[in-house]
């Protein structure tokens, strides 16, 4: 298209303190819990190397034992979550920054326990030099 808008890619800036959010939808049913760590995205001419197959795979097995590690907390009677799963890829729609991000549906009440259950889990995943959360989100409750 020849009147197209140029697409231009932002970049996301980094914060010296968590964003929280807090917010309650009369229409959702439960508490949802998701905090998200930034983390510099992969540049597009990166990608077309062997380097990046390997780093997706070992992304992929990372993510899919974190998952299967939170599903198996869930079934503990303890838990404070019904359930909780992860995943990394783009930050909200930014293409300059990527998120790992862990959320959870916290039992009632349980919204604080849950959070730190999934910040505990996350930081065990994480390799020593992994940085602080960036971002999260705190439960939005249905009233």
């Amino acid at each position: 298209m020849p009147n197209a808008a140029q697409v231009v890619d932002e970049p996301v800036p980094d914060n010296d303190e968590p964003i929280i959010v807090v917010d309650k939808d009369k229409e959702q049913q439960y508490s949802d819990v998701s905090i998200c760590f930034k983390h510099e995205a992969m540049p597009r001419e990166a990608k077309a190397g062997i380097e990046y197959l390997v780093y997706e795979y070992a992304k992929g097995m990372i993510t899919r034992m974190l998952n299967t590690r939170l599903s198996d907390m869930a079934q503990e009677p303890d838990c404070p979550f019904d359930r909780a799963s992860c995943y990394d890829s783009e930050y909200i729609l930014a293409n300059t920054m990527d998120a790992f991000t862990i959320d959870a549906m916290p039992k009632e009440g349980q919204a604080e326990a849950a959070t730190q259950a999934l910040l505990v889990e996350a930081m065990r995943a994480a390799p020593s030099t992994a940085s602080q959360p960036v971002s999260t989100a705190a439960p939005a409750t249905s009233t």
